[in-house]
């Protein structure tokens, strides 16, 4: 892992400051990940101090000036190669990128695992070193915090169907073995392929 210079360091502890008072806003939970293998938090969303069941991991990208369109619709933020795979298609369960402008004290957030543009370029396989995503600047917290937690399911049931499309047959059948009914297993899925 590159050591940060002075500066890097003090806008990172700022943009986590900004996202753990995010955090503690609205009552959820943030645990700092000790080694930036990829993740910086797993967050907890809670309700009226219970548990939704809803956890999702963080990669924080602090700045003092995000690169923001001319018109302000979204910033734009490199990752390597590596580091979009990861986000986009490796991660078994959702993750989400925040960009903390530290200078305005404004939260942004992208979901790289349902992002379209960022998946087909990525498929492209055209030896690009490093991808760009746009994050909505409509994306902003907490203002988006409803949207973003409809965004987490939706990455819910594409990681759900990734997993069934890459599971052998005997090992999806020892999976559900006394856990769901075959008949109605089997017309549920038949209806969610048809439509």
């Amino acid at each position: 892992m590159p050591v940060e210079s002075p500066e890097e360091h003090e806008t990172n502890r700022k943009g986590q400051a900004l996202f753990s008072m995010f955090i503690a806003d609205q009552g959820w939970t943030a645990t700092k990940i000790a080694e930036d293998y990829g993740r910086d938090f797993d967050v907890e969303v809670f309700r009226d101090h219970q548990t939704t069941g809803v956890a999702f991991s963080v990669q924080l990208k602090s700045s003092l000036a995000p690169d923001y369109s001319a018109r302000g619709e979204f910033i734009s933020q490199q990752l390597k190669r590596r580091h979009a795979l990861l986000f986009a298609k490796e991660m078994q369960h959702p993750i989400l990128l925040v960009i903390a402008d530290v200078v305005g004290r404004r939260l942004f957030w992208a979901a790289p695992q349902i992002d379209s543009t960022l998946l087909a370029e990525l498929n492209l396989q055209n030896g690009a070193k490093s991808h760009t995503i746009r994050v909505p600047t409509a994306n902003e917290l907490p203002s988006s915090k409803d949207r973003m937690i409809e965004a987490l399911k939706n990455i819910a049931t594409v990681l759900a169907v990734r997993l069934l499309m890459n599971v052998t047959m005997p090992e999806f059948a020892t999976a559900i073995r006394g856990h769901a009914d075959p008949e109605v297993l089997s017309e549920n899925l038949r209806d969610k392929s048809d439509h």
